[in-house]
């Protein structure tokens, strides 16, 4: 999920299943699980039962799931995941329970109440419209500033002092005023031929765009008419790249041979349930995914995994065949001993489980799962100073301080403490 929500959603990298065992996104952040002020869109006022999200911010979330659930990427991250949601309804009340307790959207909610995030309405009209034209370049976006799918922008200018891109207007960017330095200045993003690594890091004023072939600033293309059925597509990250309808999805080889032409990706029909498959990367019609036809066979078709959402009941710990029983981890299941056992919204040293999703979610907000231990607990958030070691700031009250780092006799992962904000020189935390 940190990879997901980092990579996702704001939010968003949400590509786990766990099993049990041992794994795997302010100035003065909120208190996670306060309830904020009303901070939606252009001004929803009832919210939902957290207290956190309007209902524009709960609409929302509803789109993006709704672009997640509907538009594929290729390689896409979420075939597995989408096995989970038996509605919109359901992927909604996930994603809110994941953002409550993410650092960068603690942040999010502390500036929009402090006026450093304002609701600009061209920028969230471009965001629905993207996700529901299937424009995937959008989830990169998102990740920069995860508050942009709620139409929320920074205020600084050229100039003023930041802490991450957050603080910035539009498509500036916030530079360390010097190596591993917290504090930073807004100025202009990259220019024409700047080297650049991320989605929407070149200057979008000028209708520049990262191109990831080259790693340098480019003109943005803007996409082409979407390709129909065996018609060429490209990678989402490409300038100028063509999106498939609605429906379909980009791979890169044939729909049933094996015979992968590097490059040569075009435009395909999910391959339909119960129909041969031989790559994990296919998209395939129902909601089904490409599994082995039965455990250790060699062959593959398109079915469904048996989601489980009742504590106590028999699963399998290694899921990779059709029909294999695997716990609902967006329900806070995991599969230990065999049985299916719950960790959902605990409290002060409530057992939980390691794994990227059924961790985050084991504890209620204010709380982060322990699992440094023999016993996995709930925990209350740490506070500024105090060490985060590899969190990624899930386990503190703002952020892990990724900018210095302590050595740890006997590991190669160094230590870090947590800290109010995060750092210029980090990337989200």
């Amino acid at each position: 999920m940190r990879g997901l929500f980092c990579a996702v959603f704001l939010l968003l990298c949400v590509a786990a299943c766990s099993d049990g065992s041992a794994s795997g996104s302010p100035l003065s952040a909120l208190p996670s699980g306060t309830s904020a002020p009303e901070v939606g869109g252009a001004g929803g006022t009832t919210g939902t039962a957290s207290g956190v999200f309007s209902s524009a911010m709960h609409a929302d979330v509803g789109a993006y799931c709704t672009a997640l659930r509907t538009c594929f990427t290729p390689n896409d991250e979420y075939l597995l995941l989408r096995q989970l949601f038996a509605d919109n309804n359901e992927c909604v009340t996930f994603m809110e329970r994941v953002l409550e307790r993410a650092p960068f959207f603690r942040q999010a909610l502390a500036f929009k109440a402090s006026g450093a995030l304002v609701y600009d309405a061209v920028l969230h009209s471009r965001v629905m419209e993207g996700l529901a034209a299937c424009d995937l370049r959008m989830v990169g976006r998102l990740k920069d500033n995860p508050g942009t799918l709620f139409g929320w922008d920074g205020t600084g200018t050229v100039g003023a002092s930041c802490t991450s891109k957050i603080d910035c207007q539009g498509s500036m960017v916030c530079v360390p005023v010097a190596p591993d330095a917290c504090g930073g200045i807004c100025q202009a993003p990259p220019g024409q031929g700047m080297p650049c690594s991320i989605e929407g890091e070149c200057d979008q004023g000028a209708k520049l765009a990262c191109n990831w072939q080259s790693n340098t600033c480019e003109a943005a293309l803007e996409p082409g008419a979407p390709a129909a059925a065996g018609e060429p597509c490209d990678d989402p990250a490409v300038p100028g790249h063509r999106a498939c309808v609605p429906g379909l999805y980009c791979f890169e080889g044939p729909p049933s041979g094996q015979d992968m032409t590097p490059g040569a990706r075009t435009c395909q029909a999910p391959v339909a349930a119960g129909a041969p498959c031989y790559s994990g990367d296919q998209v395939c019609a129902e909601g089904g995914v490409c599994l082995a036809t039965a455990p250790n066979a060699t062959t593959k078709v398109c079915g469904k995994l048996l989601v489980l959402t009742t504590e106590g009941a028999p699963c399998d710990a290694r899921v990779a065949a059709v029909g294999d029983r695997l716990c609902d981890a967006t329900e806070g299941l995991a599969c230990v001993g065999g049985t299916c056992k719950r960790s959902l919204d605990g409290g002060l040293n409530a057992p939980c489980f390691t794994g990227d999703i059924t961790e985050e979610l084991g504890c209620a907000p204010g709380f982060y799962c322990d699992t440094k231990t023999a016993s996995p607990s709930c925990q209350p958030l740490k506070s500024t100073g105090v060490s985060c070691g590899d969190s990624g700031g899930w386990s503190c009250q703002g952020f892990c301080d990724l900018s210095s780092a302590t050595a740890v006799p006997g590991s190669i992962i160094p230590d870090h403490v947590c800290a109010d904000a995060p750092c210029a020189s980090d990337t989200w935390n």
